[in-house]
């Protein structure tokens, strides 16, 4: 299987509350398996296929917002 390491600036998110959000990342995987977790080590190694990427943010009251991106792996 080929493989590819990615890098990217995470996003941030900021409250008025000055508590920092909580961060969940959320991927979906090119066969639709979903992985969550709260970092990401880089560079990241993707697969062949389409991963959906996802940053979620949620403060104290659970008000949550979200910044999600594609990353496309091509096979030669």
């Amino acid at each position: 299987m080929m493989f590819a390491n990615v890098t990217w600036e995470e996003p941030t998110a900021e409250d008025n509350s000055k508590v920092p959000p909580r961060k969940t990342i959320r991927m979906i995987l090119p066969d639709q398996t979903e992985r969550e977790t709260k970092a990401v080590k880089f560079p990241y190694k993707f697969c062949i296929g389409i991963t959906k990427v996802q940053y979620i943010f949620s403060d104290e009251v659970k008000l949550e917002t979200s910044c999600s991106f594609s990353v496309e792996v091509k096979g030669k």
